[in-house]
């Protein structure tokens, strides 16, 4: 049976309530329309999520007389409202990085398909605001408290939370600065965003940092969610999940596969920076030569 949609919808929910919390701070006119567009996104992702939890309880086995009772409607209102092909429709109209429910792929297997054009896959474009704007919710701060640190416009501000601007790394440095946040993994995002890839590290321990960095920044992404709430979305127990994202513990490649394809965008942004780190492990276990051109080793 495939995964609940439900879940990662409704840890998105929150970051996108927060973006519209934050947009009511501002006075100018000029924000109506992210306000509305914000407003009619949440009401999209509520659809999504009912078509999401019906669908999951349909493969459960829950029958339609139940799901009519709860939607407050006729058992045949509910199966022509919420038929599969219907469900299938409201969840195509929703955001495009939600885990997709398929099966779980390995790291192994989006690593060694020898096709590397070393070009990193974009994390969505509002992914940036995501993560600020999760930073901005759990440190209880307001827009305007960012706004005086930072002297950066509302406007402007706005426009970066929503996901309409991208800003230049010294701003998105001084933002995640103001917030407290996790620098590396902020500065992560900002370049998966760009879609710029870093020449692959050859230490062991960059390569790791990074990797290690990424993941908390799907982390911040989705909103922070509880490491109970990802570890039951993944399959994973959630000491796991704490292992890797607090500890910065690699428990194996099926565990980092399994979490980042639990984060959204996850996957195709993590699997070259895992094969960066394995190429990084095998350059330092590598004989070395000496001058002559002759294996280092001991004879």
């Amino acid at each position: 049976m495939p995964p609940s949609l439900a879940r990662p919808i409704a840890r998105q929910l929150p970051v996108l309530t927060g973006r519209l919390a934050a947009s009511e701070q501002l006075p100018s006119p000029a924000a109506l329309n992210t306000r509305l567009a914000l407003a009619m996104r949440i009401s999209r992702e509520i659809q999504c999520y009912i078509a999401a939890t019906i669908q999951h309880a349909r493969h459960l086995g829950d029958d339609w007389a139940t799901i009519s009772a709860i939607l407050g409607t006729t058992e045949a209102s509910a199966r022509s409202c919420w038929s599969p092909a219907k469900i299938a429709a409201v969840l195509a109209s929703g955001d495009r990085h939600y885990p997709t429910g398929a099966p779980l792929s390995r790291l192994q297997d989006a690593t060694t398909t020898g096709s590397d054009t070393g070009a990193m896959r974009l994390l969505p474009a509002d992914a940036l605001g995501s993560a600020l704007t999760s930073l901005l919710v759990s440190r209880g701060l307001s827009l305007d408290d960012i706004v005086r640190q930072t002297e950066q416009t509302s406007d402007a501000l706005t426009g970066i939370l929503d996901g309409r601007r991208l800003p230049p790394w010294p701003v998105t440095l001084m933002l995640a600065t103001a917030l407290d946040g996790d620098i590396l993994a902020v500065r992560m995002i900002w370049e998966a965003v760009q879609g710029s890839r870093q020449t692959p590290p050859a230490s062991v321990a960059v390569a790791a940092e990074r990797l290690h960095a990424a993941l908390r920044g799907l982390h911040l992404v989705a909103g922070c969610p509880t490491y109970e709430d990802v570890a039951r979305h993944c399959g994973l127990r959630p000491g796991e999940v704490r292992a890797v994202l607090d500890d910065g513990l690699l428990l194996s490649s099926s565990t980092v596969a399994r979490l980042a394809a639990a984060l959204p965008g996850g996957s195709p942004w993590i699997a070259p920076l895992w094969l960066d780190l394995l190429n990084a492990r095998a350059v330092a276990v590598a004989p070395s030569a000496d001058a002559d051109g002759r294996d280092g080793s001991a004879r």
